[in-house]
């Protein structure tokens, strides 16, 4: 991970934690279920725009980095990661 992914994505993580934060403590003052539901989304969308990143770079690192070594070893088992990441992806 860059520097520039890292700080960027501790900042959101900072943010998400504010975020749910505040939901718990809607949550303990009794606010409407759709208000409480509507910002799980927002915490969840939050999540997703990280994770993106987080393959953005990877593909343009590490997988990329592996392919072009001419190790195929190497190739299969971030290949294989990958793959890992998308079954477990499809069982949500």
């Amino acid at each position: 991970m860059t520097n520039a992914l890292k700080k960027d994505s501790l900042k959101r993580y900072a943010y998400i934690i504010g975020h749910l934060k505040g939901i718990q403590k809607m949550v303990e003052d009794d606010i409407y279920c759709m208000d409480v539901f509507n910002q799980n989304i927002a915490v969840i969308e939050a999540i997703k725009k990280i994770n993106l990143r987080i393959l953005d770079g990877h593909l343009n690192s590490c997988v990329s980095s592996a392919i072009l070594s001419g190790r195929a070893k190497e190739k299969k088992r971030v290949l294989g990661e990958l793959l890992e990441v998308f079954k477990y992806k499809g069982k949500s």
